[in-house]
């Protein structure tokens, strides 16, 4: 039994987090207990064999301090279990690491972050689709909304648009101003030979008028974090700053995605967006040299292709989001 007590952080990460893990229970058969999807009321959640997904903070509080205290981690150990501690991990190594740890040990708790299994989650994919998504009431107001709003014929591009906390999140590398995005919007509408709709989902209202003077179709949303995150999983492509909420939501809905490292990201055409946890990945953070980077993953059927750095954080300190 591995138990997984780390969430990683807000909905988002904590999706990706059991996507992964759900993904290697699938591959493996290894029974996994995830305690820790806080997010879990908001999401519909079939039955997966070796799987059992739950909400319990009080657990989690105890099995994040169990290895603080010497003489728990004696016993338990002496009990037949094991702790697996890591974060920032590098892609592929966990799957591996806690193989070993399961052929050896009755039970294995875990506090990693991210965990990856890119190949079980590209086997399993379909399946996995099908095992978890919004509740039926957001994904009703969101298909309902795009019903009401949608342009035959048009290619649907979803904008997120992250601001509140990546104002300060890494010293706001990833904050970027309403103009940016209109830059790569007007982009898109340039090198595409199809009608071009875009749909706005943003953490903070944005107002219509800052667009409407270029952008042809433009529709914002003013739903719920919730119903945002189904519309966007609906949309054709996606494109916005590095966030598990997007990435996520790229992977349910099968939605190509693009994702903006920095203000200098160019968007030529759509054969450069890929499925996020598919075709790449962006949440990965972790020290080269004493430095801190985020790196984009190219990916090709579960193998990781290449690890590039995006963005150089230098000094600064910060967890994934």
């Amino acid at each position: 039994m591995i138990v997984n007590h780390t969430s990683g952080g807000r909905m988002g990460n904590q999706l990706m987090q059991l996507l992964h893990l759900a993904a290697s229970a699938r591959e493996y058969g290894w029974k996994i207990w995830d305690v820790a999807f806080h997010a879990k009321r908001e999401f519909s959640i079939r039955r997966l064999p070796n799987l059992r997904v739950d909400n319990i903070p009080w657990l989690v509080w105890v099995l994040f301090r169990i290895p603080i205290v010497s003489c728990l981690v004696s016993i338990l150990k002496y009990l037949g279990g094991s702790f697996v501690n890591v974060f920032c991990c590098r892609p592929g190594k966990m799957p591996l690491e806690l193989a070993e740890l399961n052929k050896s040990h009755s039970w294995v708790i875990m506090n990693c972050w991210p965990y990856t299994d890119y190949r079980s989650l590209y086997l399993h994919q379909n399946e996995l689709r099908q095992f978890i998504a919004p509740k039926d009431e957001y994904i009703k107001e969101a298909a309902e909304w795009l019903q009401e709003i949608r342009i035959p014929d048009a290619v649907l591009v979803g904008v997120h648009i992250r601001r509140t906390d990546y104002q300060y999140f890494c010293d706001g590398k990833h904050y970027f101003e309403l103009d940016f995005y209109k830059k790569k919007m007007l982009e898109i509408q340039r090198f595409s030979t199809q009608k071009v709709q875009f749909v706005i989902c943003s953490d903070e209202r944005v107002d219509e008028a800052s667009f409407l003077d270029e952008i042809e179709h433009l529709c914002i949303s003013r739903h719920s974090f919730m119903a945002d995150f189904a519309i966007l999983s609906m949309c054709d492509y996606l494109i916005g700053p590095p966030s598990t909420f997007a990435s996520t939501a790229s992977f349910l809905g099968n939605a190509k995605r693009f994702t903006l490292y920095t203000d200098k990201d160019k968007i030529e055409s759509f054969d450069s967006f890929g499925v996020s946890m598919i075709d790449f990945d962006d949440v990965h953070i972790w020290k080269e040299n004493q430095r801190l980077y985020r790196f984009h993953i190219k990916l090709s059927e579960g193998s990781v292709v290449s690890c590039s750095p995006v963005c150089d954080y230098k000094a600064i300190s910060c967890s994934p989001k």
